[in-house]
């Protein structure tokens, strides 16, 4: 019983196990992964429209790519601690 215990995996390695894995998924080739509208608006707690208006105004950066619109992760965060310190968005 005890060799059974040793042999499974704890709870908390698989938890750091899938916070890796996500981590890897984000960046390809070593390159930093963009997210689409719908992934960023996700990671927001936002609306897509919302998010196509805080582009437009500049409170969000965008890469734009031809017509397709992506935004980085960085930029997502660099733009929630700008407004938190300003207490407002957009």
């Amino acid at each position: 019983m005890a060799a059974d215990k040793e042999a499974r995996p704890s709870a908390d390695a698989n938890r750091n196990e899938g916070a890796r894995s996500s981590d890897s998924e984000s960046r390809v080739h070593g390159i930093r992964r963009l997210l689409k509208p719908k992934e960023a608006a996700r990671a927001l707690g936002i609306c897509e429209r919302k998010l196509w208006e805080l582009g437009n105004c500049g409170a969000v950066p965008t890469v734009r790519i031809g017509r397709a619109v992506r935004y980085d992760p960085s930029d997502l965060e660099a733009s929630i601690e700008e407004w938190k310190r300003r207490g407002a968005i957009g």
